[in-house]
């Protein structure tokens, strides 16, 4: 599946088809501008989905973003980075909460799925929490 991305395309909604192919997995994305070391610490998560591509990153045109599942992590990553000027980073469900998937990045979406799959209790009775985020190190 591609995703397509315009101008007024708003994280959330790129989350959410993200969602719907990859239901134990969760895209976040960081707020680049302000990030010069650890980009991916807590403090840098945009947490306002409602916010466009053209606000969140470095808009240069519409485009699309391949999200199947054969695709590594990492290229979907840069993908972001290279076209929008958007730092996305692929979290993986372990138990209760969600880890960085970056010392897996060459690993496909189906195969972070499928690991994410083997390690969730309950998932059922659990809602993906903002705040139930851990870095690896």
């Amino acid at each position: 599946m591609k995703i397509k991305i315009e101008r007024n395309t708003t994280i959330g909604d790129i989350q959410k088809a993200f969602n719907r192919e990859f239901p134990l997995l969760s895209l976040r994305f960081f707020d680049a501008r302000a990030a010069k070391e650890n980009m991916f610490a807590r403090k840098f998560l945009i947490t306002d989905t409602s916010l466009s591509v053209a606000e969140a990153g470095r808009y240069s045109g519409d485009g699309e973003v391949d999200i199947r599942g054969s695709v590594k992590t990492g290229e979907l990553e840069q993908d972001f980075r290279d076209h929008f000027g958007l730092l996305a980073q692929v979290f993986r469900k372990a138990g209760l909460q969600w880890i960085e998937t970056s010392s897996t990045d060459d690993h496909t979406l189906d195969e972070q799925n499928r690991n994410a799959g083997q390690s969730v209790y309950n998932i059922a009775e659990e809602s993906p929490d903002a705040d139930a985020y851990h870095e690896q190190e």
